[in-house]
């Protein structure tokens, strides 16, 4: 199961901007040494903790500064919590249930592709999937008055460390995944005695001696980044989104195509978990927390205004659990029974709708692909499902296993084959679109970029490339962050941005800092040295009318208006 997470992990170039940006502080805090301050392009960079950032550094240090190394985290955090959800669902329900919940985990599109993408979701799913784990299993040692005083302590402690470490990965949002399913589940179970017994003030005291201390070292040596993140990073995200705003409906169209290809069965599995909760009985207490664990998560990410996909990543284990359990408790005369009727349902109803993905990938490709391309992606849909049909149909009782088998690997093989896929067209997905295609056409090692500065705030006036001999690489009215990743590789150096904002996080530091525009460009390309330049296509005709000189373009990536440019001068 852990096999798929790993394969063609490095086939795709950094998506921009988000794995760009992450994977370029990682790069810069490892080549710089310098791993307390987050830097983007040399800048101070301080949206989200740190835990990210030195994770892809180890990642890289480990593995290499390429785009496997970058998500190499991403991909051992998923595995993790893969083992973890096998590990939970054998606590709850045996070895069968922990097993199909693994496989189920490991091949929903949503889990899948945050195990490939660098994202502090990823990380913050493997964390509080942990916590919950340790709770859960500290809540079966202490369950009752006969336990011993100071039974599970180490559970309990593995609880509170989990969470301060998805604090620092991702603020608070980890404390409220938890809270809201340990508390919900409380509620559901009419017990609060073990709220008592988990001593939450002298956790709290250690999660905060943890977590907090990066946060007020940044705050004391900047003042306005108190105001930043509890206004701007909590107060305008939750109530505005800042960007990401969407319709309070957002995630209940994204759910279902999350947790694809077993979407199909989680709906019946929680109304089965939802029964035996209120029916009571052996399992009950399980089937209430995995409930709470996906209900009232998702109800704080539906309120909140800001709104992505991969917010709903820490809902995947539970809702694997909730599949894996349901399957598991079935008799082999039942699962045949029930084969064939999950089966017909997906031939006619849901397999045909998948077939549309690959299509949807190649219609923001080419924006208007001929019908043709989807005929053999609906062909293929129906054959795959017409397949299960038959082979549901025909299983003996004792074989049953082998369909749920053989539809892991179907899920596994097609998604696979959408990673190939995105590889193949990686530069024209639009705003996501990746740039490698240009990196590979760039110089690389004898480009001279701008020495990162080990200052806290950036140095003012226009910035002077590092005193060696070679090509002068720069960026115009565009924000490449892999270009640093890609160019510089192990060098302490990015390249330099004219006419842009370079994404300053304080103040005094946007307002006051000098940024370099199109005259000191149109200066270094009068100059002796080659410039090769990352640029937009409408801004060349303005470049070569102020310069005076011929601009070549190299290679091109992007669709439309995200489309990027590589030119160089004489």
């Amino acid at each position: 199961m852990l096999f798929p997470l790993f394969l063609q992990l490095g086939s795709r170039g950094l998506n921009e901007p988000d794995e760009g940006r992450y994977a370029e502080m990682g790069r810069e805090m490892l080549v710089t040494g310098d791993w307390l301050v987050p830097r983007l392009n040399g800048v101070p960079h301080y949206a989200k903790p740190p835990w990210i950032y030195w994770c892809v550094a180890v990642g890289l240090r480990v593995a290499g500064i390429h785009e496997w190394g970058a998500r190499l985290p991403s991909a051992l955090a998923a595995s993790a919590t893969v083992l973890l959800v096998f590990m939970l669902g054998r606590r709850m329900a045996g070895a069968r249930a922990g097993l199909f919940s693994a496989a189920v985990l490991s091949t929903m599109l949503l889990f899948f592709a945050g195990g490939r993408l660098i994202t502090p979701d990823m990380m913050l799913t493997a964390l509080v999937t942990l916590a919950l784990g340790c709770f859960w299993r500290w809540r079966e040692i202490v369950h009752g008055n006969a336990a011993p005083h100071g039974a599970g302590r180490f559970w309990r402690l593995g609880f509170y460390l989990a969470l301060a470490f998805a604090f620092l990965n991702k603020g608070p949002v980890g404390l409220a995944i938890a809270g809201l399913t340990i508390l919900g589940f409380c509620a559901a179970t009419r017990d609060f005695r073990a709220l008592r017994k988990m001593n939450l003030l002298r956790g709290l005291v250690l999660l905060a001696f943890i977590a907090l201390p990066w946060f007020l070292l940044m705050i004391w040596l900047n003042p306005d980044l108190a105001d930043f993140y509890l206004r701007g990073e909590i107060r305008d995200r939750v109530l505005s989104g800042r960007g990401r705003a969407k319709a309070w409906y957002y995630f209940l169209i994204i759910l279902p195509i999350a947790c694809w290809p077993w979407t199909f069965l989680a709906f019946p599995a929680a109304r089965r978990h939802w029964t035996r909760w209120r029916t009571g009985g052996e399992g009950s207490a399980a089937s209430a927390f995995l409930l709470s664990w996906v209900l009232l998560p998702f109800a704080m990410f539906t309120l909140s205004g800001s709104k992505l996909p991969t917010y709903l990543l820490p809902l995947m284990p539970p809702i694997s659990l909730l599949i894996g359990a349901w399957l598991a408790e079935m008799r082999p005369e039942r699962a045949a029974a029930f084969a064939p009727s999950w089966a017909r349902r997906a031939t006619w109803a849901f397999l045909p709708l998948v077939a549309l993905t690959p299509w949807f990938i190649l219609q923001r490709a080419f924006h208007q692909p001929s019908l043709l391309w989807l005929a053999p992606f609906v062909l293929a849909a129906l054959w795959a499902a017409t397949a299960a049909f038959a082979t549901a149909r025909v299983s003996p009782p004792a074989r049953a296993p082998a369909t749920f088998v053989a539809w892991w690997i179907c899920a596994a093989l097609f998604l696979q084959s959408l990673v190939l896929l995105a590889a193949r067209t990686e530069t024209l997905f639009g705003h996501n679109s990746s740039w490698r295609s240009l990196t590979a056409a760039a110089p690389r090692a004898r480009a001279v970029g701008v020495p990162i500065s080990l200052d806290l705030h950036p140095r003012e006036g226009p910035p002077s490339f590092a005193a060696r001999d070679g090509d002068l690489v720069a960026m115009y009215e565009c924000a490449f962050h892999s270009g640093s990743f890609a160019v510089m590789n192990d060098r302490a150096e990015v390249i330099p941005r004219y006419g842009s904002d370079t994404l300053w996080e304080i103040a005094r530091d946007r307002d006051a800092a000098v940024k370099p525009g199109r005259a000191e460009l149109v200066a270094l390309l009068r100059g002796p040295r080659r410039v090769w330049i990352f640029t937009r296509p409408q801004y060349l005709d303005e470049l070569r009318r102020d310069a005076g000189v011929p601009l070549e373009i190299v290679a091109t990536a992007g669709a439309e208006k995200h489309r990027v440019v590589l030119v160089r001068s004489r």
